[in-house]
């Protein structure tokens, strides 16, 4: 997805991209869409990375799906900037167990973010 792609869309509040065989979350591809409340990525089983300020501009977010992905570490500074956020899924991911998951975890510990499906989240793969 460019971050042309929902020019045009200002306004739009829900956006349902389950599904979508995305691989990646470039750096601006939400820009344009400043309201955006709802945004569902779930089932993107080939989305491996999500850049650190992919979300930035979103700052009325409030739910994000992410489970079921092939996201195999997210960046604690993807999720920092989310000040708006209440709900997220990050279970069912292929999480590598190393150093770069250190901030993730620390993350899930420390937010006051619901964390839908706690239990689920584990790593895949080990280091190395």
């Amino acid at each position: 997805i460019t971050e042309v792609a929902f020019e045009g869309l200002p306004v739009l509040k829900y956006l349902d991209l389950g599904e979508m065989k995305l691989t990646e979350l470039g750096e601006d591809v939400f820009q344009s869409m400043p309201y955006l409340v709802i945004l569902l990525l779930d089932g993107n089983t080939l989305l491996s990375q999500v850049d650190p300020s992919a979300f930035l501009s979103l700052t009325r977010l409030k739910y994000l799906t992410l489970h079921n992905c092939g996201l195999v570490s997210l960046p604690p500074t993807t999720l920092d900037t989310m000040w708006s956020l209440q709900s997220i899924s990050l279970n069912q991911n292929p999480y590598r167990c190393d150093p770069d998951i250190c901030g993730m975890v620390w993350w899930m510990e420390e937010t006051e973010v619901e964390l839908l499906n706690r239990d689920n989240i584990t790593c895949s793969q080990p280091s190395g």
